[in-house]
């Protein structure tokens, strides 16, 4: 015989249904778009494919494709005023997209334009690197800091002209995001660094 208090802790357990009823309905209502519009994620956003140089530093040959995933929505006016520059770290660009809340929040404060940019080697951002000799070589720090740099460059020719920009990052991407405004000053104005001890590892 199933014990009492087992039969009314079943009783009253949530489903998993009203669990995630009640979890839209909260992230909705504190949503920067509003209660009413979807949660901000990839699904909103359109995607661009920038053609990367694979070797910034040295002779080797070669360019992949780098993912970048914008978002407009909330910028007024023909232009962008204000741009928020994610700065990918080790995991497919769309999770930072869906997971980085302060992106969309100060996003929809500022009315900046909103672009995350995917790390090399991560996501669908691979070199086609089968055969290639030493090919994890051209997976570092310095790589995709210039990676950023050239990106950022290139909006400004076609898209965000003078526009401040900003580089966000946590973790990882934080320390990436630091070291980019360190290295690359002209690139961004500034840098939101979150959880990123910086000083903890050599930038070499």
């Amino acid at each position: 015989m199933t014990p009492l208090w087992t039969l009314s802790l079943a009783l009253l357990a949530p489903t998993a249904a009203a669990h995630r009823w009640r979890s839209a309905r909260l992230t909705g209502s504190r949503s920067p778009l509003g209660a009413a519009v979807p949660t901000p994620s990839a699904n909103n956003c359109s995607w661009r494919v920038f053609n990367q140089t694979l070797d910034h530093f040295g002779g080797a040959a070669g360019t992949f494709s780098q993912r970048l995933c914008v978002y407009d929505g909330f910028v007024a006016g023909a232009a962008a005023t204000k741009v928020l520059f994610y700065v990918g770290n080790e995991s497919p660009v769309e999770e930072y997209v869906n997971n980085t809340g302060l992106m969309w929040e100060y996003g929809a404060a500022q009315g900046a334009l909103l672009i995350w940019a995917e790390h090399r080697y991560e996501g669908e951002s691979v070199p086609a690197v089968d055969g290639v000799e030493n090919c994890l070589s051209f997976c570092t720090v310095e790589q995709a800091l210039a990676d950023y740099a050239v990106v950022i460059d290139a909006l400004r020719r076609d898209v965000i002209g003078d526009a401040p920009v900003v580089a966000v990052g946590g973790s990882y991407g934080g320390m990436l995001a630091g070291w980019f405004r360190m290295k690359y000053p002209g690139a961004v104005v500034g840098a939101i660094a979150g959880s990123a001890p910086i000083w903890g590892l050599p930038l070499a």
